[in-house]
């Protein structure tokens, strides 16, 4: 986390705090450049900044491509019992829609950083006696055989896409959300969508997700999860999984 701050923001300051409480420990990087999610909008030439949360939460996307390989963030959040980015207004938590991180209130990363603005704040928890390895996380979604000798992504097969992060205003209704959600999903091998915090879809957003990417690319192996009754319903009576 911290050589994304000092490779991607383009910032002045960088902030970092550790802190043990409650078994769990907590740790904080924080930096004053111009905002994580306004960078990747703007890489990505993406018309809302909340897009470049569904982005980021997808993997392998990198504003640097020369020195980073678009995994770091995803395999963190998935190794920390929590995990949390702020920025400019914005939060990305993979967690948000169950169990989200709640802030630290050992530190005050405003007051920290004066003069300068806080832009972006990465806050992460691990309990002390977790039993979670790294090859927990690795071997759920990389080709464990290629870890070591593939080009850097190329072992990262799997995906998890939370769905909800396309809703932005709206529920899950139109061509233009799938394709949000579907986009670079191609990348993948198995793209895992995850429904979590969804309470409707409709019929264009199924048919674009589950017939039409689906048949233009076959190679893409989809898969499903966290959806309530009613949306699993709707999904299967529109033609979906």
């Amino acid at each position: 986390m911290l050589n994304n701050a000092l490779d991607h923001s383009n910032g002045l300051q960088v902030l970092m705090g550790m802190h043990l409480q409650d078994g769990q420990l907590q740790m904080v990087v924080a930096d004053d450049g111009e905002g994580i999610f306004y960078k990747i909008a703007e890489s990505a030439h993406l018309f809302d900044e909340r897009l470049a949360i569904l982005e980021l939460a997808k993997g392998k996307f990198t504003t640097a491509a020369q020195g980073h390989s678009g995994m770091g963030i995803f395999v963190s959040s998935r190794m920390m019992d929590g995990f949390a980015i702020e920025s400019c207004g914005l939060r990305f938590d993979p967690n948000e829609a169950s169990t989200p991180l709640a802030r630290f209130d050992w530190i005050d990363v405003n007051a920290a950083l004066k003069p300068s603005q806080v832009q972006t704040v990465v806050r992460m928890s691990l309990a002390v006696d977790s039993t979670r390895t790294s090859n927990d996380v690795y071997f759920k979604y990389f080709e464990a055989s290629n870890v070591g000798d593939a080009e850097p992504g190329e072992a990262f097969h799997t995906t998890e896409i939370p769905v909800r992060l396309a809703q932005l205003s709206s529920e899950l209704v139109s061509r233009s959300q799938a394709k949000w959600v579907m986009n670079r999903a191609t990348q993948f091998k198995t793209v895992v969508l995850d429904f979590e915090g969804v309470a409707h879809v409709g019929q264009a957003f199924v048919d674009e997700v589950f017939r039409v990417f689906a048949t233009a690319h076959p190679h893409v192996r989809l898969k499903t999860m966290g959806m309530t009754p009613e949306v699993a319903k709707l999904v299967s009576l529109f033609g979906g999984a």
